[in-house]
């Protein structure tokens, strides 16, 4: 059960990265990026935010890979995101 919510966490890290890019990229230029961290580390990092984003979903599902013990946090985790993919899905429906 471990590998499945670790793969979760990577399937649904490439979701919201590839729905955030939708967002962001919409013709009416109205897409924005809603948490303040994440804003911060696309304006300031010297990598991309895509990448950074990937980094922490694949140290998270690594984590919870390892040990079994964070297996809770890792469906935590993936609810969480679900919520994030299914925001990023109404927001760019309403544009």
């Amino acid at each position: 059960m471990t590998a499945l919510v670790a793969s979760l966490i990577i399937a649904l890290g490439i979701c919201d990265i590839w729905l955030t890019t939708k967002v962001l990229d919409h013709p009416s230029g109205t897409g924005k990026e809603a948490n303040p961290i994440m804003k911060w580390l696309m304006d300031y990092s010297p990598i991309s935010w895509e990448w950074v984003k990937l980094c922490v979903h694949i140290i998270v599902a690594t984590a919870v890979f390892t040990y079994p013990a964070l297996f809770t946090a890792g469906v935590v985790f993936c609810v969480i995101y679900v919520l994030i993919c299914l925001w990023n899905l109404k927001v760019l429906k309403g544009m």
